[in-house]
């Protein structure tokens, strides 16, 4: 098996690794973790990376890193639902098996095996998504839903996945905030989103079960 570009020279150093889907993920979270203790022991990793690797090839490298078996004692996978949660979920426990891991029944669960394996699909909870939909949820007082609504007519909502909606929604928001060069991960520095709503929430609770398994 070919290494992933830039896996290879990672480091395991914390005992705790949450595999994120992309970039977006990967910054909005190191940027929600940094300062929280309960989360100290946890290393955020993109299994997606720049080139849209998949997760079973990301998880049967990342298994053979040095210090995985003395170090790894947890493991989770936080990713868009997509069209399908349910499919989603499965293709997800498919690719732990296939890398020799032993998956959860269910999302938000984290297993009792060793490593202790999780999975958290976002929206948590909902049949189909992305992360754009539960940060929609969590806009926090004073952004324009309304506005992004309006807007989505105007670039023809009709004919897109109600993924491609959420995602240009929660990017016109942050075309109107203060700065409108914002990543994600600024825009949820710079308060935009409701870290504190069940919808955004729950991602740092799965991180804390996976934490304490």
């Amino acid at each position: 098996m070919s290494a992933i570009p830039g896996l290879e020279r990672s480091r395991i150093v914390k005992p705790v690794a949450v595999a994120v889907e992309g970039g977006d993920y990967l910054y909005m979270l190191l940027g929600q973790i940094k300062n929280d203790p309960d989360l100290q022991d946890v290393q955020l990793w993109d299994f997606k990376g720049r080139e849209g690797g998949d997760l079973l090839r990301w998880l049967r490298l990342f298994t053979t890193l040095d210090g995985y078996r003395q170090t790894i004692r947890a493991l989770g996978i936080i990713r868009d639902a997509e069209a399908d949660a349910r499919r989603c979920f499965q293709s997800t426990c498919q690719a732990f098996r296939g890398a020799g891991l032993e998956p959860p029944q269910h999302p938000m669960e984290v297993g009792t095996a060793r490593p202790a394996v999780g999975v958290l699909l976002m929206p948590h909870g909902k049949p189909s998504g992305c992360l754009e939909h539960a940060m929609l949820e969590a806009a926090g007082p004073g952004v324009p839903l309304h506005c992004a609504e309006d807007y989505l007519q105007c670039v023809g909502a009709d004919a897109a996945n109600d993924n491609w909606n959420a995602k240009v929604k929660v990017h016109a928001l942050i075309a109107a905030a203060k700065n409108p060069a914002w990543t994600l991960s600024e825009s949820a520095l710079g308060g935009m989103w409701d870290f504190g709503h069940p919808s955004l929430a729950v991602m740092k609770a799965f991180m804390r079960r996976l934490s304490s398994a």
